[in-house]
């Protein structure tokens, strides 16, 4: 009868080349975000967007606003003292109407763009979550057809911001084939400008032939 210590090493004999079998890559998120324009452009375009709510028509009234009442208080600064008092109260009204309708337009248009901001980032984060979604569809599609049972992200830049693989020897990284599929689809979704029309020379017509 043997012994279980015998049928345990047998065991895991059988089992070690099954193992051995097991192939695993790893992909660099970040080197792959530094690249996709849906990913290494947030800042910029959340930038660009808030300067664009300076179009915003309160914005516009505002600076307006502004401009009159730098004007009345420069006047008021000037005033001699000798100045008639129905001039200093006609001042002083004009400037005090002007602050309240700088104020009130300054609230309105901090709240539009406080509102618009939250827009934007939860547009940009869709985005963002969906090339997200799209990279792991693209790994699993890589290492299907590469032939590995598993991947590793390498960088700490993925959604979890943690590296998930302390250690590899060697490892075989598929972060160039990944990303090969991503730009191109990148760049198949991204419309292309229009070729400038010249001006085309109008048709020669031939000479009518004589009768």
């Amino acid at each position: 009868m043997k012994r279980p210590g015998i049928l345990l090493m047998i065991a895991l004999l059988c089992v070690q080349p099954l193992v051995g079998q097991t192939r695993f890559a790893v992909v660099r998120f970040d080197a792959i975000a530094k690249e996709l324009t849906a990913l290494n452009t947030v800042d910029k375009r959340l930038e660009a967007a808030i300067i664009g709510t300076e179009k915003d028509p309160r914005f516009v009234q505002m600076q307006k606003t502004s401009v009159e009442l730098d004007e009345i208080l420069k006047r008021w600064k000037e005033l001699k003292p000798e100045a008639d008092k129905k001039v200093r109260v006609e001042l002083a009204t004009k400037a005090e109407a002007l602050r309240k309708e700088l104020q009130a337009l300054q609230g309105d248009y901090e709240q539009f763009k406080t509102e618009e901001v939250v827009r934007i980032k939860r547009s940009m984060l869709k985005g963002v979550r969906a090339t997200q979604a799209r990279f792991r569809e693209v790994v699993a599609k890589v290492a299907e057809e590469r032939g590995f049972d598993g991947v590793f992200e390498i960088t700490g830049d993925s959604n979890t911001s943690k590296p998930v693989l302390v250690y590899a020897k060697n490892p075989t990284d598929i972060t160039g084939d990944v990303l090969a599929i991503l730009k191109a689809e990148e760049a198949a979704a991204t419309p292309k400008p229009d070729a400038p029309s010249g001006d085309k020379p109008a048709p020669t017509q031939k000479p009518s032939p004589k009768p």
